[in-house]
């Protein structure tokens, strides 16, 4: 919202800037002077502080509101192109061709990156203007799902069936496809492809990591410039567990052996006991590396190297050996 005495083009600082919040292009067309803002993939509202188009990236991020502005966050941080939150204590700049965004180049997003549309937003642009125009058939599309829900209903009666209880042509159909078509495995909607954009991967890790791990209060200390991923632990293999003065019992992070406390965003000086484990029945284990130079979880005044692997397992702790390393 436009602040009196605040605005460059009214002060007649500059009839030509037009630049507005988070250094953000202007659209004064549409609602008047200072209210509309372009961020890339969404116009926003300042005086509202919401977007007025769905998250392109909503599907990967359920747990938030597809039209907050930077997650809800903006002390810590800001909006980065309409798509996601990105800290400003991470290193922030504009990029070299001043268009006027600002790049979390940190995250490992390139100079020309501001400039490219992603396929999962022209995909959402689509599916959105796909159901606008299944809202103005009115009766007609109304009709047509009740049609299609009878059909899909009956469908759903013989599958469970295992016969044709309301036999038509296409039972025969369906019959024969099933006799001669290979079954398909679904492709997996959170695995990072080569093609994927830096934006896109990061995406698909914070979801991975969210779903595995449980949420925000136990991914804050993933970093998701690197890999994230889910692996099956064999028999045989060890690991290493440390326990620090205010744990009880087995946790549920481990680390490869050989990994020092300080990799895993831990002080020697905190740990009390130190645990060899060996696996002995196969466990999934989720797979990421410490951020680095984050502060202690348990200790905000002290700050750990990070950059090791770490593993996240709930399971492991009733598929191994604890031996007590002396």
């Amino acid at each position: 919202m436009q602040l009196s005495g605040r605005n460059l083009y009214k002060s007649g600082l500059s009839k030509d800037y037009a630049m507005g919040f988070q250094g953000q292009l202007e659209d004064d067309e549409i609602k008047g002077e200072g209210n509309s803002l372009n961020y890339e993939y969404r116009m926003h509202d300042p005086r509202l502080g919401r977007f007025f188009k769905i998250d392109p990236l909503a599907r990967l991020f359920p747990w938030n509101s597809p039209y907050a502005f930077s997650e809800n966050r903006v002390v810590d941080g800001v909006e980065l192109e309409g798509l996601e939150f990105a800290p400003t204590t991470s290193t922030s700049k504009y990029c070299s061709d001043h268009c006027g965004n600002p790049m979390a180049h940190s995250r490992g997003l390139t100079t020309h990156d501001c400039h490219k549309q992603m396929d999962i937003g022209k995909a959402t642009q689509e599916m959105i203007m796909f159901t606008g125009v299944l809202t103005g058939l009115g009766f007609i599309a109304e009709a047509g799902m009740a049609a299609l829900g009878s059909y899909l209903l009956e469908e759903l009666i013989e599958e469970v069936a295992g016969f044709p209880i309301f036999p038509d042509p296409g039972d025969g159909v369906q019959y024969y496809l099933k006799k001669t078509t290979k079954k398909t495995v679904a492709p997996n909607p959170l695995k990072v492809l080569p093609t994927d954009e830096m934006a896109e991967k990061m995406a698909k890790r914070k979801a991975l990591a969210s779903k595995k791990m449980g949420g925000e209060s136990k991914t804050r200390y993933v970093d998701f410039n690197k890999q994230v991923y889910t692996k099956s632990i064999e028999p045989g293999t060890e690991l290493v567990q440390y326990r620090i003065k205010t744990a009880e019992g087995y946790g549920d992070y481990y680390a490869p052996k050989g990994t020092t406390p300080e990799e895993i965003g831990l002080a020697s000086e905190d740990v009390v006991k130190t645990y060899k484990v060996t696996v002995n029945k196969s466990t999934e284990g989720t797979y990421s590396t410490h951020v680095e130079g984050k502060k202690l979880y348990y200790d905000e005044t002290r700050t750990a190297k990070g950059g090791g692997t770490q593993i996240y397992s709930p399971d492991l702790k009733n598929n191994a050996t604890f031996t007590v390393i002396e």
